[in-house]
Order: structure tokens, then C-alpha cells, then sequence
């Protein structure tokens, strides 16, 4: 199935993009919290997740993985609102501590972006299925991946 030319060109912006990254990401998130900085005109939405899938770098599923993203509003009372959730991280920082982010350095899984992704780094085929556990997703490695590869989408 070939693609469209606005899916191709959103392709090659995202993969210009990612370039510029150490470490590409699918995370699912196990507990986020928000804190107010003062004057509720500025907060901060912090993640703890796990690695589900490591697209780019050397980062290892199941690693734990902490970050924070600064926003101009106030904190939200929501605990946990976000548990569960899969997301796309995009850092250069492989690390135990907390990582900051910006804005475009993370966002939502969908399976759009899962496609984007297998066509940017040709790794495997994803096969999404019940969603009420932590390990939402089942890999099937292709042929492209090495050995040691495939050992760690496992």
C-alpha cells in the first residue's frame, strides 16, 4: 500500500525530527501527578512509566523511566489520570533521574503514530490487544531486526 503525499511528507518531518533524538521510546505510564509552582500560573506534570518498546537508543523494556513537563497553567487535581496511558518519548538522556521535557518531546500513542514509527525504523510489527494489563502490547520481530534486537522486544 503505498502512501499519500501529505503521509509521506508528515513522515519524513517526523524522521528529520527523531534524528536529533538519542532515544525514541514507547513508554506506559504508571503513575503521573501534577504539581503547582506558585501563583497556579505555572506547574509541572510529572511520569513515572516503563519502557514497553525502545525504537531508537539503548534503553531496555521493562527500564523505569521518570519525566517531567513544565506547563503555563495551573496544576491539575487529577492523580493518576494518566495510568495506563502508552506514550512517545523522545529524549537524549538514558538516566534514573528525572528527565525534562518540552511540548513536542512526548505525546500520545495512537496507532497512526505506531505506523509512522515501523516505517521510520523498520523494526517490527505491533500487534495491539487487551488493554488491561501492564504489558499492553504483544511484538512480532520482522526479519530486518538482529538477534539481539529481537531479544529485547521479547
Amino acid at each position: 500500500m503505498g502512501l499519500s503525499d501529505p503521509q509521506r511528507e508528515r513522515i519524513e518531518n517526523l524522521k528529520s525530527k527523531l534524528r536529533d533524538y538519542k532515544h525514541v521510546l514507547l513508554v506506559c505510564i504508571f503513575e503521573d501527578y501534577w504539581q503547582d509552582k506558585g501563583s497556579h500560573e505555572y506547574s509541572l506534570h510529572r511520569f513515572k512509566a516503563t519502557v514497553v518498546r525502545t525504537f531508537k537508543g539503548d534503553w531496555s523494556v521493562s527500564e523505569k523511566v521518570t519525566f517531567v513537563h513544565g506547563v503555563d497553567g495551573p496544576a491539575r487535581t487529577t492523580l493518576n489520570g494518566d495510568a495506563g496511558a502508552l506514550m512517545f518519548l523522545f529524549t537524549n538522556e538514558h538516566t534514573k533521574n528525572e528527565i525534562g521535557v518540552d511540548a513536542g518531546d512526548f505525546c500520545r500513542y495512537d496507532l497512526d503514530g505506531e505506523r509512522e514509527m515501523q516505517l521510520i525504523f523498520r523494526t517490527a510489527t505491533v500487534v495491539p490487544f487487551d488493554r488491561s494489563g501492564v504489558n499492553d502490547l504483544r511484538m512480532t520481530p520482522t526479519n530486518a531486526e538482529s538477534a539481539e534486537q529481537r531479544s529485547r522486544i521479547r
